[in-house]
């Protein structure tokens, strides 16, 4: 976590203005991630107990972080993030209403919550099952356009290392479906599918901290 937040200050304030808005798009992607790891490490040291608000809270992020993953591809592929583009961001503010509801309770009625079952409830499991489509599609569809632009014009190192971090992270999410999906269904995995997600993208952030041009 802290290293996904030291990484995402210095894609902030890279000094590579050619590329300005995509490392502010990646600097906000890691970040999402840092959060999304610190919630994972909060779950395993069983902390939530004494921070009921943070549970779940951040449910709604692989909603936004999938459509920033695609954003970045795009215009480090050489293309343009348009107006039109910002309406991917539709599914986040939906899931993000639907939401509120929970996030606007006490702390007591999420203790009360936060009591185990031995089912997960049909409608998380909906919306997890509709998150994994989601992020799978958008990180799917960036590795294709990763792919397509090596091709056309090869020996680019910023598009080699993309599609290297675009294939670990898409091959992690898929599993991490799978570990989602076995939950649904009451089978055992040595992980949760939120250990083995955070795992995933911890990687990520190391994978991209060592690729030399991304924030010299």
């Amino acid at each position: 976590m802290g290293q996904g937040l030291f990484l995402s200050a210095s894609l902030w304030f890279s000094s590579q203005h050619e590329l300005r808005v995509a490392n502010r798009l990646l600097s906000t992607l890691v970040l999402l991630f840092a959060l999304f790891i610190g919630h994972a490490w909060l779950g395993v040291n069983g902390l939530f107990g004494s921070y009921p608000h943070l549970a779940t809270s951040v449910a709604t992020l692989p909603l936004l972080w999938a459509r920033c993953c695609g954003c970045i591809c795009k215009i480090c592929c050489r293309g343009a993030a348009t107006r039109r583009s910002v309406a991917h961001g539709l599914p986040f503010l939906l899931a993000l209403l639907a939401w509120a509801p929970y996030y606007l309770q006490s702390a007591d009625v999420k203790l009360a919550l936060m009591v185990p079952r031995t089912q997960l409830p049909w409608y998380l499991g909906v919306f997890g099952a509709i998150k994994a489509i989601h992020v799978c599609a958008y990180v799917l569809l960036s590795y294709r356009l990763i792919v397509r632009t090596d091709r056309q014009t090869p020996d680019q190192a910023l598009v080699r290392s993309l599609r290297r971090l675009t294939l670990l992270l898409g091959w992690g999410l898929g599993i991490n479906a799978a570990v989602f999906a076995a939950e649904i269904f009451e089978l055992r995995f040595p992980v949760s599918s939120d250990t083995w997600g955070a795992a995933v993208l911890t990687s990520f952030v190391y994978g991209l901290a060592f690729t030399p041009c991304v924030c010299p």
